[in-house]
């Protein structure tokens, strides 16, 4: 056993790669070594120069030296081709107990083997490996290799061709390696001079044999392909069991690997909870769990063939949830249980594989430039906050122009998970997120408060009178699916009615609106500009800004003809109406023009019946050469609202006139910017001219 007494410390086959290895300085002048002692000073001398206590302790720097620097060119030097009994050696007991577990002992002698096989043996270190070369060297007779000499009766097996023909077609044949933890000693056994199963099959194929030996070597060849053919039907808690086995030395080993990265199918667990699994600290485990990869890295690749049909399984079913991934690894027999998607990727990571998907949120996604889940949850809620229901389109576009890749079924999962969510029509795509602030919302139970019951199409056209709704206005049935999801309304027909919880208009109008609705319901519920400006700015305080912007904003006020406004929703007749319509007078549309104080060019306007109707104005006729050419358009408020387009007329301003309700009568100042291209309108009274007629 080593170090052997009377012996080498460094075997001599080892001369050649370790024997220039320095010894510790701090060894060599603790025990007085000659300055610059390399491990080749440590010869059979040393036992008759040192104490034991000394010699050990330069054994010890032999073996670390070992592990940390096998040398590559060892590994094929080839052991026991003279098949020696086992017993013929001096070995320690676990040298030989390695030995006889690996499968290197057939009754009681030694199989050929290589340094490399006995190497990857289960419980087969530095000291071993040292103990074994020390030995075999004592024995002069069976120096390393065995004999050279080829039986005169050996002849090439017919029997051994087809088992290694066999063996050679097999799928897997370039996978396994002789590094491997669970099959590379048996494949080293069989073929010590092979890397892989088919170089071993080929080398095979083309030795000789004498009929006993070929008996024997195609029995191996058969129970080798059987024995791994087997491995593939494993289960991957098994498979991953299989390997943490080969690759520790002790069961509490093994169990802290297994907790710490997830190997039987749980979540992977922190440093300190593997390490209460077996009663050691999170140091130890972060200590087993180096030494586990560091031998992973070792192994010349590691065969793992239901590991690898998981992470196809992965790769085509993402995106999608943890939840559908684990039933589809059940549902493919790959699996004996719930077995964690976190766990199949930490595996793969550990054993090298390629990882075809990430965690995104709660989801599962392919690799690529995906936009985070929080950030498609911020976006979604922004959207549906803004507007009160939104689609999945929209949601996608916004992550574009962000800068984001989106993939379709990885955005749908996402957004299908927030808290909340609810379809409206999924076909086309609209949903809504129940909790969150909707101005939808507000704005139908603003109009159900003075309604009560109300078509679905004046409905729709209320809700996007809001300036802030930019003039959205959802489809009807998404609308309607809208107010039923909330609770607070059914559904007759083609009419939304408010149900028993339908709020007061007089606690859900603010004080402006509120004003407008007294007045209506007093006077109304229609009543012409006039009349109603009259009644809530002249008697009841309003101010007249205030009235203009809510008469052409409010979601309750309907404009029901030229000059006529009253509650959306009520009862009125066509009769009714059209005897309220003021006459109209012809005017003078374009009102002035002039140049501001900073260099910008107004031009005011009272807006004709035709105007009204194409949103097409005169451009100034003393400025047109100036003027001519596009300009962005804005409201006051800054908000763009079109483009404005100069040549003998203005055109562009149809889409304002709509939202902002212009009419007839109604005064629109115009302000262009030339250097920035820029235009602003606003809409009001005369007095919105008279501001810049007196140089403002």
């Amino acid at each position: 056993m080593y170090p052997s007494p009377g012996r080498s410390l460094l075997p001599r086959v080892m001369r050649p790669f370790l024997g220039a290895a320095p010894i510790r300085e701090s060894l060599a002048r603790r025990l007085r070594l000659p300055s610059g002692a390399t491990l080749a000073d440590l010869d059979g001398t040393v036992w008759r120069d040192r104490s034991s206590d000394e010699v050990q302790q330069l054994a010890d720097e032999v073996v670390r030296v070992l592990k940390r620097q096998f040398p590559a060119g060892l590994r094929d030097v080839p052991l026991f081709a003279d098949r020696p009994a086992v017993d013929h050696f001096d070995l320690a007991v676990r040298t030989r107990n390695a030995l006889t577990h690996g499968l290197l002992v057939e009754s009681g002698h030694l199989r050929p083997s290589t340094v490399a096989a006995v190497w990857t043996l289960r419980n087969f270190g530095a000291v071993s490996l040292l103990d074994l070369l020390t030995a075999v060297e004592a024995k002069a007779s069976l120096s390393l290799g065995g004999s050279n000499e080829i039986d005169a009766t050996a002849t090439p097996s017919r029997a051994v061709r087809e088992a290694a023909g066999t063996l050679s077609r097999k799928r897997w044949a370039g996978l396994v390696t002789s590094g491997d933890p669970r099959v590379g000693g048996e494949l080293a056994i069989l073929e010590p001079h092979s890397r892989t199963a088919r170089e071993a099959a080929e080398r095979l194929a083309e030795a000789r044999y004498t009929p006993s030996a070929a008996k024997r070597t195609a029995a191996a060849i058969r129970d080798f392909a059987s024995r791994v053919d087997a491995l593939r039907s494993l289960t991957l808690e098994s498979e991953l069991d299989q390997i943490a086995d080969a690759l520790t030395d002790r069961p509490s080993a093994k169990s802290a690997i297994m907790a710490r990265l997830g190997l039987s199918g749980d979540e992977p667990m922190t440093l300190e909870m593997a390490g209460q699994v077996v009663g050691v600290t999170r140091e130890r485990v972060r200590q087993l769990e180096k030494k586990f990869k560091e031998r992973v890295d070792e192994c010349d690749g590691i065969w793992c063939p239901v590991l690898d049909r998981a992470l196809q399984v992965a790769s085509e079913s993402v995106p999608t949830s943890p939840s559908i991934l684990e039933e589809a690894l059940l549902t493919a027999r790959l699996v004996g249980g719930r077995f964690s998607p976190t766990s199949l990727i930490e595996a793969a990571k550990t054993f090298g594989k390629g990882v075809p998907f990430r965690r995104a949120g709660p989801n599962l996604a392919p690799l690529g430039n995906w936009p985070p889940s929080s950030t498609i949850r911020t976006v979604t809620r922004r959207l549906v906050e803004h507007w009160g229901a939104t689609t999945v389109t929209d949601v996608e576009l916004r992550l574009e122009e962000a800068g984001f890749e989106v993939e379709p079924r990885l955005l749908l999962l996402t957004t299908e998970s927030l808290d909340g969510f609810g379809w409206l029509d999924q076909e086309r795509g609209w949903f809504w997120i129940r909790g969150t602030r909707n101005r939808l919302l507000n704005q139908t139970q603003k109009i159900m408060s003075v309604a009560g019951s109300i078509s679905l199409s004046e409905l729709r056209a209320g809700v996007g009178r809001h300036h802030r709704m930019k003039g959205f206005r959802p489809p009807r049935e998404v609308l309607a699916a809208l107010c039923i999801a909330s609770g607070e309304y059914f559904r007759e027909g083609d009419r939304i009615v408010g149900g028993p919880q339908l709020r007061d208009w007089r606690d859900v109008l603010g004080n402006n609106e509120r004003k407008l609705a007294q007045a209506l319901f007093d006077y109304g519920p229609v009543m012409r500009r006039d009349d109603l400006e009259r009644v809530v700015v002249t008697e009841r305080g309003l101010n007249r800004s205030s009235f203009y912007v809510y008469l052409t904003y409010s979601p309750i006020i309907e404009r029901y003809a030229p000059g006529v406004f009253g509650l959306r929703g009520a009862a009125v007749t066509a009769a009714e109406v059209d005897a309220m319509i003021p006459p109209r007078v012809r005017h003078q549309v374009l009102q002035d023009h002039g140049w501001t104080d900073d260099g910008r060019l107004w031009a005011g306007f009272r807006i004709s019946p035709a105007g009204e109707a194409t949103g097409i104005l005169g451009a100034p006729a003393a400025v047109r050469s100036v003027t001519a050419g596009s300009y962005e358009l804005f409201a006051e408020n800054d908000q763009r609202v079109g483009t404005l387009v100069i040549e003998q007329n203005m055109w562009g301003l149809s889409p304002f006139f709509r939202r902002w309700g212009v009419e007839a009568g109604d005064f629109v100042l115009i302000v262009l910017d030339l250097a920035k291209r820029h235009a602003t309108i606003a809409v009001g009274t005369e007095q919105l001219l008279l501001r810049y007629q007196g140089g403002e």
